[in-house]
């Protein structure tokens, strides 16, 4: 009972917004009232839980995470969620490399920036998490140019510079 309430914050509120329409524009006429009662939940910026919900890692930047994201006020919360709930913790490695990686190019330029910034700002974390994150990152695009395209981090420097490779 307690995971069909609309409870459950959203670590990304636009995004149960974006989904919760697209869901309501899909489906049509057949489930209307139901669906219109779960766009408004979502709107609010919760929802009840659903398969493949997972809490946002501590210390990600939730606007670049997607609906299946829910945030936890307190880590008490998050405790409980994970023990009675169900609700899967992932590490923020996994979530980098599984989610927000792969979907870089579609994201905003400004939320991806942001959510890159904050990665490389927990490097060493996500390192001691996933000892293989630093070599998925060397062939990842991530870095952006001057034009705004995606670059691995080797393509936008002289490796024969030792300034630069210190870096």
């Amino acid at each position: 009972v307690a995971q069909q309430l609309p409870l459950y914050e959203l670590a990304d509120s636009k995004s149960g917004r974006q989904a919760a329409g697209t869901a309501a524009a899909a489906a049509g006429a057949q489930q209307g009232a139901e669906l219109e009662q779960e766009a408004e939940q979502a709107v609010q910026g919760t929802v009840a839980l659903t398969a493949g919900c997972c809490l946002a890692p501590a210390g990600m930047y939730t606007p670049a995470l997607d609906s299946r994201f829910l945030q936890a006020s307190t880590e008490q919360e998050a405790a409980v969620m994970a023990r009675h709930l169900g609700v899967v913790a992932p590490s923020a490695a996994r979530v980098y490399r599984d989610v927000l990686l792969p979907q870089l190019a579609s994201l905003p330029e400004g939320v991806r920036d942001a959510a890159m910034l904050r990665m490389l700002r927990c490097l060493p974390d996500l390192q001691q998490q996933d000892r293989t994150f630093t070599q998925l990152l060397a062939q990842t695009p991530f870095v952006p140019n001057g034009l705004g395209q995606l670059h691995t981090p080797g393509q936008l420097y002289d490796p024969r510079v030792p300034e630069l490779v210190a870096l």
